[in-house]
């Protein structure tokens, strides 16, 4: 019941995360690009 909705919401919350970092990362790639150029 109450434990598996917190486990998917943490699991949601997780992926949320990595996703986060993997934009992050290419925001700062592209930011390092426009400097440059």
């Amino acid at each position: 019941g109450c434990l598996g909705l917190v486990e998917s919401g943490l699991g949601l919350v997780e992926s949320g995360l990595m996703l986060v970092k993997q934009w992050f990362k290419v925001v700062q790639g592209w930011l390092k690009l426009v400097e440059k150029g």
